[in-house]
């Protein structure tokens, strides 16, 4: 066991393939990714706190870019503990970065933007770049600071649902159309429901103002249900100056 040392924080950016866990945060007798590093951690440091996300992700949602941190008094080398993630769940969580960072670093609330892709299986036709192309000019209609009510899942009362939508692109690629949200925060299922309305609306050829509409309109009711888990990633978690589009 490694000895107590003065307070440091550690910052790890990792990579998990999400149909492996119940999602990110810990849960009671399910597999989760927090549950699981913790596991791996707890072997080199039994007193660490726990750890804090830059971005959770749900049940069955896949990361290239996450990061944690947490602070622990321990002189461990970053790339020991990241060996011990590794090993606790090999093939599954790939570790890219770990390091320290400053001691006012905080993975959550350090953190200014989020940028996920989703990639929608779609044959690749005439019609799916006409889709792609009439999903991205309703997408453009919600970029800035916008209530996204509507288009969110289990959002806690009384806590706003407006969020900076900094870039919402689609585009075919390759047998699917390739989906790029950036913003400064995401609610729940938010970027799947977006997905999923913005390919019913397009489908359906639509006002290009459709999305804009049902934003404005509040009503969950009226947008789609959340496309499936499996197709989306959390790509990065940016610190720093905010990104432009």
């Amino acid at each position: 066991m490694c000895p107590k040392l003065p307070l440091r924080t550690f910052r790890f950016e990792l990579a998990y393939d999400g149909s492996q866990f119940s999602g990110w945060a810990r849960q009671p007798g399910k597999r989760t990714v927090q549950g699981v590093l913790e596991a791996a951690l707890d072997q080199a440091l039994p007193e660490m706190r726990r750890i804090v996300v830059g971005g959770r992700t749900d049940r069955g949602v896949h990361a290239t870019g996450q990061v944690f941190s947490f602070t622990a008094r321990t002189d461990c080398p970053p790339d020991y503990l990241a060996q011990l993630i590794e090993a606790e769940a090999p093939g599954e969580i790939v570790v890219h970065r770990a390091g320290l960072a400053p001691r006012w670093f905080h993975a959550q609330y350090s953190a200014v933007a989020r940028s996920y892709v989703y990639l929608h299986p779609q044959l690749r036709t005439r019609r799916s770049v006409a889709l792609a192309a009439r999903a991205h000019d309703m997408l453009q209609e919600l970029v800035g600071h916008t209530d996204f009510h509507a288009f969110a899942r289990d959002t806690p009362k009384n806590k706003s649902t407006v969020r900076h939508l900094i870039k919402a692109t689609a585009r075919p690629e390759g047998r699917a159309i390739r989906f790029d949200f950036t913003a400064s925060g995401f609610l729940r299922r938010q970027v799947r429901v977006l997905v999923a309305s913005a390919l019913r609306e397009a489908a359906a050829e639509s006002p290009t103002d459709a999305l804009l509409r049902l934003a404005l309109a509040r009503a969950r009711a009226e947008t789609a249900a959340p496309a499936e888990p499996g197709h989306l990633c959390l790509s990065r978690v940016h610190y720093g100056p905010s990104p432009q589009g």
